[in-house]
């Protein structure tokens, strides 16, 4: 269950803001929009994994349905599309983690059974569907998965792996999913792991690694030596994303260092706390990071002292960005690609629509502007009773045109387009812009055409 969050009864009023801020004027930058392609599920989704090469996004979860096809808690969804694919096989429990091995997808989770096979906390999934002999056999959850060439690094809450005691991390075969050599143990679960070169990053609830104190945070080589590298948090770290040698940490910590650092932190591979320090009012469950942007997802109501309700978008350099899609409660895990971030959790409201479990949400800031041009000059004199405009647009789904008493209508064409307006006696004062597929606006070409 939820913790109790005294701004919950300021939600609609979030999202109210969040909508008039959309829709607000003509020339209103939108700060989101929903794709209401995207299928909701009838549960929870728990992880969710973008794979560029085949264009799907797997989902994991508690769930048993995807839009209307039936799911049982693992599920693919074409990335361009949103529609549920075939791709089906199937699991009797929960799902927490997921990771792509080439085209094999990779399963972690409390399932026991994948595809009416048994398989214990983990599976290995072809791209068509079918389950494959790896097999590690863990005898409790799994929440982290790291696969390399020669071999897969798990992290969760087992004891054993393969009936062989591995407490809490292991590294497996990669074809049969039997234990190896690596044996670090912690003094409770990771909740995500990160190999940079020949060092393994994990982040969790363990407050020791192979008996010394490491504090939700630690770094063990391949060879099974722990290092130095130790920014002690206070409290979980629940997620985190390396880029280049910084480490964007998210969690429900509020001192990292011994500094304070409510839910967002970022550390360098040295270890050191860096300035990075945005501040949440409450838990943070994931974070994605795309080029400068750093997304977060989680239960809080405000980011930086502004009201973010859930989901956040913020700079490199703690800037809290216009992206503010409201989401209804819990989110819990994240995904962008192109300019779309996708989005799983307990929320059956996100974006001030209905959408249970997961939704898909168009990030403008991400998206080329839009751009157009008209040919001919702005300021027309003519005897004529209609006027024939023609123009270019770039990175434009549409390009609309509008009177100045009238509302926007859609031109003819789009890269190219051409519209035939009609023209009444004396001054006619004409608008005309493109949208691109978040619905950001270009510059709106004003003309004045007057007829004699």
């Amino acid at each position: 269950m939820n913790p109790t969050r005294p701004l919950q009864a300021l939600r609609p009023i979030f999202a109210c803001l969040a909508a008039l801020i959309f829709v607000k004027g003509a020339e209103a930058a939108p700060t989101f929009k929903v794709r209401p392609e995207f299928p909701g599920t009838d549960g929870h989704l728990n992880t969710l994994l973008i794979d560029e090469v085949t264009k799907r996004i797997y989902l994991g979860g508690d769930f048993s349905k995807v839009g209307d096809e039936a799911r049982e808690n693992i599920a693919a969804v074409d990335l361009t599309t949103g529609a549920v694919l075939s791709w089906n096989p199937g699991c009797n429990g929960v799902v927490y983690s997921l990771a792509l091995d080439g085209t094999d997808l990779l399963l972690g989770g409390k399932f026991t059974a994948v595809g009416g096979s048994t398989r214990n906390r983990a599976a290995r999934v072809d791209a068509d569907g079918n389950l494959l002999a790896w097999n590690p056999d863990s005898n409790e959850s799994i929440f982290a998965i790291v696969p390399t060439a020669t071999r897969v690094y798990l992290g969760g809450n087992f004891t054993t792996i393969g009936g062989v005691v591995r407490t809490r991390f292991a590294e497996v075969h990669p074809v049969s999913g039997a234990p190896l050599l690596w044996t670090p143990s912690a003094s409770n679960f990771p909740k995500d792991m990160i190999l940079a070169g020949s060092t393994m990053y994990a982040s969790g609830h363990f407050s020791t690694v192979s008996g010394e104190t490491r504090n939700r945070l630690a770094a063990i080589t391949t060879g099974g030596v722990l290092l130095p590298w130790n920014p002690n948090a206070d409290s979980t770290v629940a997620s985190m994303k390396l880029v280049g040698s910084t480490f964007y940490l998210a969690g429900s910590f509020t001192t990292v260092s011994g500094t304070t650092r409510n839910y967002l932190a970022s550390v360098d591979t040295s270890g050191a706390l860096l300035p990075w320090n945005p501040g949440s009012d409450n838990l943070v469950r994931e974070i994605a990071v795309s080029g400068n942007t750093i997304y977060a997802a989680g239960i809080f109501e405000t980011v930086g002292g502004r009201p973010r309700s859930g989901l956040a978008a913020i700079s490199s350099d703690g800037r809290i960005l216009p992206w503010n899609p409201p989401a209804q409660s819990d989110a819990t895990s994240l995904g962008v690609s192109g300019g779309t971030v996708f989005i799983g959790g307990e929320f059956t409201e996100a974006g001030g629509i209905a959408r249970n479990g997961f939704v898909a949400i168009y990030d403008p800031a991400l998206l080329p502007k839009p751009t157009v041009k008209i040919k001919g000059s702005k300021r027309i004199v003519t005897s004529r009773a209609s006027w024939t405009l023609r123009g270019r647009s770039s990175n434009a789904t549409r390009v609309e045109i509008k009177a100045a008493s009238g509302t926007f209508r859609p031109t003819m064409g789009i890269a190219k387009w051409s519209h035939r307006a009609k023209l009444k006696t004396g001054t006619n004062r004409l608008q005309i812009r493109s949208l691109n597929v978040a619905d950001a606006t270009s510059k709106t070409i004003r003309l004045l055409i007057v007829r004699r």
